[in-house]
């Protein structure tokens, strides 16, 4: 395990290579979904000139449960009404003959894989998806246990797929694709996506499931958290920061406006000067 001075150096070596890189290409530079708590890129990042803007969060939810009874009986993250309401949506996925398994064949489905994670895709983003079917396979094949793809069946058709991946205790919710015409009123989404992947994630020891931007109520009500996150960009020439960075504060502003409540996390680095320029809504 490396000491915070070895990453620390790491990340200045890597950062020196891309920027080179981006000088030669006469390129600006652009990192996307800085977490929160990734303080020491963070402030590494202001420290060579980069300008921030908040963009939408992402959720997770923290493990400490030991079954997914207890999971769904703690108050702290699920309330009453939120129980009974999964629990309804549980019974009425298996009322309609849903089956949720693990997918290990990639290959044999890749195709309609693909097909429903692009049109979910479609949906939420008006482009087609960044790779073609056999990515998945690939993805399978070099992961292997650490990527789960979960699919969802009724009347021997594949309705859905939602593919997991995993490393060191963190699970992350990486695509999912669900057929509304043939599930409707089912519940697969919510069985597919949610609930499966938190009983399975809990039985393996898991420490935590990430998820990806938007559906607010959705993920709030079943126990997930928001977390902060931010682009950071540098423009190829300084004067044109003169006009990305109050571009990219009034994006800040925007979001904090529109988007979810946010809670903004800041804590400088040890001997920085705590006036800093910080990641704010202004």
């Amino acid at each position: 395990k490396r000491s915070p001075n070895e990453r620390d150096q790491m990340r200045s070596l890597l950062l020196e290579a891309i920027e080179t890189e981006a000088r030669c290409q006469n390129l600006p530079v652009c990192f996307s979904h800085i977490k929160d708590e990734e303080h020491p890129l963070a402030n590494m990042l202001e420290d060579r000139g980069y300008d921030h803007a908040l963009i939408p969060p992402t959720y997770y939810l923290d493990i400490d449960w030991t079954s997914f009874d207890d999971y769904l009986s703690d108050p702290k993250r699920i309330s009453k009404n939120r129980r009974r309401t999964i629990m309804n949506e549980i019974n009425r996925n298996r009322k309609e003959n849903v089956r949720i398994e693990l997918l290990t064949d990639v290959a044999k489905y890749e195709h309609r894989l693909y097909e429903l994670i692009n049109s979910n895709y479609m949906k939420h983003n008006g482009l087609p998806i960044y790779f073609t079917p056999n990515y998945l396979r690939e993805l399978k094949k070099n992961l292997g246990p650490d990527c789960l793809v979960y699919i969802s069946r009724k009347n021997r058709i594949l309705t859905g797929c939602c593919i997991l991946l995993k490393k060191m205790g963190v699970g992350h919710l990486y695509l999912t694709g669900v057929d509304r015409e043939v599930s409707r009123r089912d519940k697969t989404y919510f069985n597919l996506c949610y609930y499966q992947p938190t009983r399975d994630a809990i039985a393996d020891g898991l420490r935590k499931l990430t998820f990806g931007i938007g559906l607010h109520e959705i993920k709030t009500r079943r126990g997930c958290q928001m977390r902060n996150q931010f682009i950071y960009y540098k423009p190829r020439r300084k004067r044109t920061r003169l006009v990305t960075k109050p571009a990219l504060r009034m994006i800040s502003k925007w979001y904090a406006r529109k988007g979810p409540q946010q809670k903004i996390l800041r804590v400088p680095n040890p001997g920085k000067d705590t006036k800093s320029p910080s990641r704010d809504q202004n």
